[in-house]
Order: C-alpha cells, then structure tokens, then sequence
C-alpha cells in the first residue's frame, strides 16, 4: 500500500498509525493547523477530536509537543466560541495552565503563548477589556522576543476579537498588523487571506 499526502485521512493514515504513530500524530496535526490557520471551521472540530484521539508521547517528539500544545489550546477556545461546548473550554483552560507552567522555566520561549491563551479565554467568557490587555500584551512579548509567527497569530486573532465586539477601528489595525508580520514570515498565501478585512 503507498503512502501519499493527498490523503491524509484515509487508508495511508491507518498504514502510518500502525507503522509510525509518531507520523500518524503528526499528519493528523498538520490537518488541524491547516484548518486552523486558514479557518475553515467546517473540518476544525473534527480534525482536533482526531488528533487528541492518536496523542503519542515520545522524547523525540517534545519539540514539536509545544507548538502542537500550544495551537491546540487555540483551537479549543475557537471551537468552544462557536459550538459552547463546555469541554472546549475545559481544554483551553487546562492547556493555558500548562504553558503558564511552561512559560515560568522559559519566559523567552513561552509567554506570548500564555497570554494569547489567556486573551482567547477571557474572550469566551466575554471579559472584553481583560482580552483585550491580555491580546496587546501577547503581541507585544512575541514582538520583544523575535517570534514573528506568534505575533502575526496574535494579531489575527486579536483582529477577530475586535471584530467581533464591533471594535472596527482596532480590528483594522490589528488585521494590517498580522498581514505585515505573515508576509515578513514568507507566509503570502495566509496574508493574503486577511485582505478581506482590509
């Protein structure tokens, strides 16, 4: 049986599941991400119930564990805004305790992180203001810290924020913000998917 990237869901996920969890786990993330970043709700939900469904842990894996960690900690919160499933929120929550762990042994490494978890939760539970802070305080981190990917996430998700609290001024800028920091990453195809909201 091949293994090809043009399904990642179908039989050559089951072929890496039985032959290479740890590539199981991975293609099952990268979907995830996909539909993340590029919002696309309709798949989001139930690419996360079948990433959390085949967790592998392994050493080898722990670089990639905090950025796996980290966007589904996002995720939850997203999906929790738009379904109000309560165990959503549970699992943001639960993964922003873990990078406020994280983030006490490597500030350098983890603190935007924290905070953007934080402002998505505050935003689910319509703490407007403290999202808010807690938003420009995660741009700002990532920003001094040279993470030019977490700041664009940040940026967008603070413009989506604004948006959606009517803040049309904010969003705006936040929105030019995140297409600036995508586009200096290299990532053109995702910056320019923020040009709607331009």
């Amino acid at each position: 049986e091949s293994v090809t990237s043009t399904d990642p869901y179908g039989s050559s996920e089951y072929y890496l599941q039985g032959k290479n969890p740890l590539a199981a786990q991975s293609s099952r993330f990268q979907g995830l991400m996909i539909s993340f970043i590029y919002r696309n709700f309709e798949v989001t939900e139930s690419a996360a119930e079948r990433y959390i469904g085949c967790k592998y842990d392994s050493w080898i894996a722990l670089n990639y564990k905090t950025i796996e960690t980290f966007i589904l900690g996002l995720v939850s919160f997203w999906i929790f805004r738009q379904t109000n499933r309560i165990q959503w929120l549970e699992t943001g929550v639960r993964i922003k305790q873990i990078m406020e762990k994280w983030s006490e042994t490597s500030r350098w490494n983890f603190l935007q992180k924290f905070y953007l978890l934080e402002a998505e939760e505050h935003f689910c539970n319509e703490r407007y203001e403290s999202a808010k802070l807690s938003y420009d305080v995660a741009i700002a981190f990532a920003a001094k810290h040279k993470f030019i990917v977490d700041e664009a996430l940040a940026c967008e998700l603070a413009g989506y924020f604004a948006l959606r609290i009517s803040d049309h001024s904010n969003s705006l800028d936040y929105f030019k913000m995140a297409y600036e920091k995508y586009r200096d990453w290299g990532a053109h195809g995702k910056a320019a998917t923020l040009l709607q909201y331009q």
